[in-house]
């Protein structure tokens, strides 16, 4: 997609949720969409990554489980300042995605994300809330909706008239996990996943209009997100099978369906795919330039997101830092031969530490061992019924799942978010985008700062 084929309604879009991270801007999003320009100038960013035009959007996300239980919100600025500080800003990174849950109107929900709403705009740096209505594999509430309009009109309630401003600095909402895995909150048809976003998104959105009344602030964009993972496992592309065409367009086919319908019911500005490759599912890095496309033609009009990384639990640090250079070229590359009005802005590292708690123990003292001889076809099919037949549970396939997920990082894992473990290559990889000369400004085009990338040790 580029200028001559981007519609004027994307145009603008991209301008509201890019200018901000660009930049400071005078011109409310009103005058955004109604000229389809902003009037004033692009500042420079923090990150060289997203200055490049590469990538605007360059995130991870920071698991705040690691805040000790009783933490206040200015404890839990202190800790974000201090990982960001140290390590997320040498990596590159402008934008910062976690986990909130939205039943929490005091310290531990929006008196949090109010103070790091102003943290965030003294550090130059993007918020992106995952806005959580239950836990993990528990069903969604039916107030999940209303608990979203009255979180954020709490925030900004919190924020007060002489932090209003800072509220900007939440670059988009992202409503709950992706719908279309049963993983999230049980099974769900479409149908009913649109419903929940659609009521969620006019809560939130009538919620904001009340609370910001008498400001220049507009409503925050709003994020789904989509499992491809999910999708190709269900027809047998798992981690070390290999993938067949079949199996790809299968698993696109299911996903293009789900977003149909939720794109159809809900007015969802942005699009994330969620995909691991070789980490979760089967190992297909090439392929992201191929999906982007064809979501690009499938939902135009909507800005598209990557949400990846790999896990050290399926390889090595030298696999996770070679996946983050081949990802990181893949899809710079594909952003600078569309133009900077691509529909495609830029990519969401899965989290920046390992998970300290939560792991699982393996089912047995022999389960490591012998995981080497698993055949993997016939634990797709054995993971697929865990996830969507009630009772059918599989010990073997659940430790795994959260044994892959806890060795997400760039990171090590600690107790503490403010001082993570030992970096991993991948981390020095991204630091080294961030010195290297190919990534300053200047820079417009993706092979200079592919070229930094690759000179890196592996």
């Amino acid at each position: 997609m580029n200028a001559r084929t981007m519609s004027r309604a994307l145009a603008a879009l991209t301008l509201i949720i890019l200018t901000p991270i660009l930049g400071p801007t005078t011109a409310g999003a009103e005058d955004t969409h109604s000229s389809g320009t902003s009037s004033s100038p692009a500042a420079t960013s923090s990150s060289p990554v997203s200055a490049t035009g590469l990538l605007p959007i360059f995130g991870v996300g920071v698991d705040m489980e690691g805040l000790p239980s009783n933490a206040s919100p200015d404890d839990a600025v202190s800790s974000v300042q201090k990982l960001w500080d140290k390590y997320l800003k040498a990596a590159g990174f402008n934008v910062i995605q976690f986990p909130i849950e939205v039943k929490e109107l005091g310290d531990a929900g929006a008196g949090r994300l109010a103070k790091l709403c102003l943290w965030a705009k003294a550090n130059d740096v993007r918020l992106a809330p995952l806005l959580v209505g239950a836990p993990q594999g528990e069903a969604l509430p039916a107030e999940y909706p209303d608990r979203v309009g009255a979180f954020a009109a709490k925030t900004i309630e919190l924020l007060g008239k002489a932090g209003a401003p800072a509220y900007s600095q939440i670059m988009l909402y992202q409503l709950e996990r992706p719908l279309n895995h049963p993983a999230s909150h049980g099974p769900m048809e479409p149908a009913k996943a649109a419903e929940i976003l659609h009521a969620t998104v006019e809560k939130l959105h009538a919620a904001e209009q009340t609370a910001l009344a008498g400001t220049s602030l507009q409503a925050t964009p709003v994020l789904v997100s989509a499992s491809f993972d999910y999708e190709l496992i269900r027809f047998g592309a798992i981690v070390n099978v290999p993938l067949t065409d079949e199996s790809y367009q299968q698993a696109y086919e299911s996903l293009r369906n789900y977003l149909s319908d939720v794109l159809g019911a809900a007015t969802i500005d942005v699009v994330s795919l969620e995909w691991f490759p070789g980490s979760v599912s089967t190992s297909a890095v090439d392929r992201f330039p191929d999906l982007v496309a064809k979501l690009q033609s499938d939902f135009p009009g909507k800005l598209l997101l990557i949400g990846t990384g790999y896990s050290t639990a399926s390889g090595t640090e030298k696999d996770q830092s070679q996946y983050y250079t081949q990802t990181f070229n893949n899809l710079s590359d594909l952003r600078a031969n569309q133009g900077v009005e691509s529909s495609f802005a830029g990519i969401l590292w899965r989290t920046a530490m390992d998970h300290s708690k939560g792991e699982p123990e393996p089912p047995s003292s022999k389960t490591l061992s012998e995981v080497p001889t698993w055949n993997w076809s016939d634990r797709a099919a054995e993971v697929t019924r865990m996830w969507n037949t009630p009772g059918a549970d599989s010990k073997e396939m659940r430790w795994w799942i959260g044994h892959v997920e806890s060795h997400f990082g760039i990171l090590g894992g600690s107790k503490d978010i403010s001082k993570p473990g030992t970096p991993k290559r991948a981390h020095e990889l991204l630091s080294h985008v961030q010195t290297s000369p190919a990534a300053g400004p200047a820079t417009t085009g993706a092979g200079a700062v592919a070229t930094g990338v690759a000179a890196e040790p592996v």
